[in-house]
């Protein structure tokens, strides 16, 4: 069973030090972002559905969805000069309500 992270979520007074010029800028700034760390040591970032909510407070009009923070996350990772940023270790994830076979 995969460890269950805690929940955290940026306070609303402190979204506008997060805002950059672009979208995918603010996106990158929150998604290195890290908010707790958990029992083991582990850094914990924000989740993605709350990640979606802020930006989309900054920016109106943004589409961000989750599947385009996983999409900056992995370039991220990969390397891309264009996405230099630090990721956290982990993020909260939602809980699965249905048995996985």
């Amino acid at each position: 069973m995969a460890a269950r992270w805690p929940t955290v979520e940026l306070p609303r007074r402190r979204w506008q030090e997060f805002r950059r010029r672009t979208v995918r800028d603010t996106s990158l700034a929150l998604l290195s972002h890290v908010a707790a760390v958990g029992d083991c040591g582990r850094t914990v970032g924000l989740s993605y559905a709350h990640i979606c909510e802020v930006v989309r407070a900054l920016h109106p009009g943004a589409e961000t969805s989750p599947a385009c923070l996983r999409w900056y996350a992995s370039k991220v990772r990969d390397g891309d000069p264009a996405f230099v940023a630090e990721l956290p270790q982990a993020r909260p994830r939602p809980p699965v309500d249905r048995l996985r076979t």
